[in-house]
């Protein structure tokens, strides 16, 4: 798994003008700009793309969100019946695993606004979201705000993480992801659910949701994997 490196961008004659028409003053402009960029962080599916299992995952996803990480929300969409995913498909909508991590940051950013000015009362930490989904195709991150605004065109690899820094009370930590989605799974069949069908599944602080989409086939369960009324 490699990061994806800052994207090159190609300036016009249009700075040398404001340069003055110097190759130095071209540089450091071509530098300052380039600083500003935002990074693209994609990286290869952990274990099979075809195959994917969301949970057995969320420990090398953690890693990529960084030191001390911790996952506080998972969605997945057409998991199959036996507990997995196709992230590799031909078709759409393609199915998509989206994990929300977060991670105490050392010190607030540069750039971070007084109380009352966008921040809130608390400590300062990072919101790392990470989107599993299909392989090899072309995608394109927007940036807008302070004096750059910037367009990056890069090849999704399977995972894409983007990052937010925040401040407030940090969310609680999913401890443990109950039930499984084969478990799930297991419920939903035993009550008639056709097995060649696919589900959306959801982990938060509350609970966990099962359902298939245009169908009656729907299942909430308590934080402790015991299944609501």
């Amino acid at each position: 798994m490699a990061k994806v490196p800052k994207v090159l961008v190609f300036v016009g004659l249009g700075l040398m003008v404001l340069c003055g028409g110097g190759i130095a003053g071209v540089y450091v402009l071509f530098t300052r700009f380039t600083a500003q960029l935002p990074e693209v962080e994609t990286f290869d599916v952990p274990g099979n793309a075809d195959r994917y299992d969301p949970i057995a995952a969320v420990a090398a996803l953690a890693d990529l969100a960084g030191e001390g990480a911790y996952l506080v929300e998972a969605r997945f969409t057409q998991v199959r019946s036996d507990g997995t995913m196709d992230l590799d498909v031909s078709y759409t909508p393609v199915p998509t695993a989206r994990y929300t991590f977060v991670r105490k940051l050392a010190a607030p950013p540069e750039n971070a606004p007084p109380i009352g000015a966008g921040r809130g009362i608390g400590e300062w930490f990072e919101e790392v979201d990470v989107d599993c989904s299909q392989p090899g195709t072309r995608r394109t991150q927007t940036t807008r705000g302070g004096s750059v605004n910037t367009r990056i065109n890069y090849i999704h690899k399977g995972v894409a993480i983007r990052r937010e820094a925040k401040s407030g009370e940090m969310p609680q930590e999913l401890r443990a992801l109950r039930p499984s989605p084969a478990e799930m799974w297991r419920r939903a069949l035993e009550a008639g659910a056709p097995k060649e069908a696919v589900a959306s599944i959801t982990y938060e602080e509350d609970g966990a949701r099962f359902s298939i989409v245009g169908t009656r086939y729907r299942f909430d369960w308590r934080p402790d994997g015991r299944l609501k009324d």
